[in-house]
């Protein structure tokens, strides 16, 4: 008696072996894509929110206006500059600004015109604008608004979509700027 393959056995081992490979190789594909989504969701999206909250506190903390000064010194569709309060209520002046895909903080903390600490706050957005309404809730415009127009602000909206590969997230939202009402 012979203890041995046949040639036979052979290939239908092989045979299974593939159909096998074939099947936990498409299995792992699909948890690998599983991943990078949530991977997407968590990194990205989360970076996303973090600069959205703070464009959101620091719109809400824009400053009082007065006859003579205009706290709201540009409102375009893709920036916006104002005056606020610091922690200590010294006058900062703060602008957000769209380059390219890169949504920039920018702080003017000594009020002298000029903006010395500037950095990214994001990567990755796009159709990033801003929409200007009055307390009758229309929006204002042409942009960037006039200065008459700017004293009629009563709410700002964000909007923007972070993008990676084949996936988004949009952010939108309305702020209204607690000085302001």
């Amino acid at each position: 008696m012979r203890k041995g393959v046949t040639l036979i056995e052979l290939v239908i081992m092989m045979v299974l072996i593939g159909a096998l490979s074939v099947g936990i190789s498409r299995y792992l594909v699909n948890v690998i894509d599983v991943w990078n989504f949530t991977s997407f969701r968590s990194d990205i999206v989360a970076n996303a929110r973090g600069a959205f909250m703070k464009m959101i506190r620091d719109i809400r903390q824009i400053k009082k206006r007065t006859p003579s000064e205009d706290t709201i010194e540009v409102a375009d569709r893709s920036a916006l500059q104002f005056i606020s309060l610091d922690t200590n209520y010294n006058d900062i002046r703060i602008r957000y600004r769209l380059s390219g895909n890169y949504i920039y903080y920018d702080l003017d903390s000594n009020f002298d015109g000029t903006f010395d600490n500037s950095q990214i706050l994001m990567t990755g957005a796009y159709n990033f604008y801003f929409k200007y309404y009055t307390k009758a809730g229309d929006e204002l415009n042409p942009y960037p608004l006039s200065s008459s127009d700017r004293e009629k602000i009563y709410q700002i909206g964000i909007e923007f979509e972070v993008r990676e590969k084949d996936q988004s997230y949009q952010f939108r939202t309305k702020v209204f700027p607690r000085n302001l009402k």
